[in-house]
């Protein structure tokens, strides 16, 4: 009643400033109540962490992190809040200006957004506190957010642009926000650089390290922001994230095709991480307590690592638009890691040659030769039961190069002692057949 009220009244002269207040009052009520429910799922969102385990390695370490922790784009309450409070403030401006003239209906604008705004400032600073202090995987809520602050940047400032001190407020939040994002990323290279010991000493199963399969996910969600994340990272510059590493560092990788492109910078800091990555994958393989479970770690994990380039090479596939994280990074780090499996592969081969060391000794006689290759031998497949090779490519691989290191050598053994003793009759446990078999079902489960 009272908007149509004033509606009516054509004569600025008319107005009475204390129905101007008083309607200011009504609408800050009905927009602080409309809006109290975004500021509440912050406030549970935030709630949902516990804070006592924030500043705990442990958290911290993208090896603890599950599935259900990852941030699911546009998910956010904080975005949701600043998508609405962008709406109704447009709104109660349209009407504002509808019901007033101009000269009045600015100032009542402002008093009437004057608390919300506050309130909606107070969260963001309380979001802001929960990233800085949250695991490194919330980066991607932070990023979310700031995004969403970037896509409302115009509007939000041409609702505020009288009010030069909350437009100054926004700007700052998003330029906070810009901050930390940039040591984020800065702080993943170091983790993978400098990984904590625990994330060094994986379980001695051989199986793909939860830091490696983590970080692969993580950069798959980061991918999706990658228009964002481009104009982002060109006025980073590109390999800001490099400042801190001498210039004769192994980490230390070429510039960015074209440093002037935020594409190019994005793509030499994926690079950077899958290089990281590697790096982190060759530091487990020297905790692995046995030779042959080095090697297979080795090539596990970085199998792991090549089909996930591998499968995320889009290009030229006339169904996707889209460029992955393979087409991202490109063929050379594929190239980088495909020639580390190979010389892992060589050393695993090696670990089975070695079971055959005996087979030339001179001093030793023919069963004798056979009683310690058969020691070996099942001490090698008992072994191998016990590592964690889900991979069906990488277990045939095993599986193959087992075969190929030990069969033939084992087979020459024989054709050249052709002994017929009892002795020999007792310690020939295995025909050539034998070994393939089992060797082919050595890491079944």
């Amino acid at each position: 009643m009272l908007a149509t009220y004033l509606n009516l009244v054509n004569d600025e002269v008319s107005y009475d400033l204390r129905l101007t207040k008083t309607y200011a009052g009504i609408r800050t009520r009905h927009l602080q109540k409309s809006l109290a429910q975004f500021s509440e799922m912050c406030g549970s969102y935030m709630h949902g962490f516990d804070p006592s385990t924030r500043s705990n390695h442990a958290e911290v370490r993208f090896c603890t992190i599950r599935n259900e922790n990852w941030y699911e784009p546009s998910t956010s309450p904080f975005a949701q809040y600043t998508i609405n409070i962008v709406k109704l403030f447009q709104a109660e401006r349209d009407l504002v200006r509808h019901i007033m003239p101009t000269v009045i209906s600015d100032e009542t604008f402002f008093a009437t957004i004057e608390r919300p705004f506050e309130a909606y400032l107070g969260t963001g600073e309380k979001i802001m506190a929960f990233f800085f202090s949250s695991p490194m995987y919330e980066v991607l809520h932070a990023l979310d957010v700031y995004g969403y602050l970037l896509e409302t940047d115009s509007v939000l400032a041409s609702l505020l642009a009288p009010n030069q001190s909350q437009s100054a407020s926004m700007a700052k939040m998003a330029g906070r926000l810009q901050a930390h994002l940039s040591k984020s990323f800065v702080a993943l290279i170091g983790l993978l650089r400098h990984p904590f010991k625990e994330d060094t000493m994986p379980k001695q199963t051989g199986g793909v390290n939860e830091l490696v399969s983590n970080t692969l996910t993580f950069l798959s969600y980061l991918i999706g922001y990658k228009d964002l994340l481009v104009n982002l990272f060109l006025s980073m510059g590109d390999g800001h994230w490099n400042q801190s590493a001498s210039q004769d560092s192994p980490h230390v990788s070429h510039p960015a095709s074209d440093p002037s492109d935020g594409l190019s910078i994005f793509q030499h800091y994926l690079r950077d991480v899958i290089d990281a990555l590697s790096y982190t994958i060759d530091q487990g393989g020297k905790h692995m307590k046995r030779p042959t479970l080095q090697f297979v770690f080795l090539i596990n994990n970085h199998s792991y690592l090549a089909r996930a380039l591998r499968d995320t090479m889009y290009a030229g596939d006339d169904e996707s638009q889209s460029l992955g994280l393979g087409d991202l990074v490109g063929r050379s780090a594929l190239m980088r890691i495909e020639s580390q499996i190979e010389r892992s592969r060589k050393g695993y081969i090696a670990t089975w040659k070695a079971l055959m060391s005996s087979f030339p000794a001179a001093t030793l006689g023919p069963p004798e030769k056979l009683g310690m290759f058969n020691q070996g031998f099942d001490e090698m497949v008992r072994a191998q039961r016990a590592y964690d090779i889900f991979d069906a490519d990488v277990r045939a691989m095993l599986v193959s190069d087992a075969t190929d290191a030990v069969v033939p050598d084992y087979e020459m053994f024989l054709r050249q002692n052709p002994d017929k003793s009892p002795e020999f009759a007792r310690a020939m446990k295995y025909t050539p057949r034998d070994l393939q078999r089992r060797i082919k079902g050595m890491l079944d489960d």
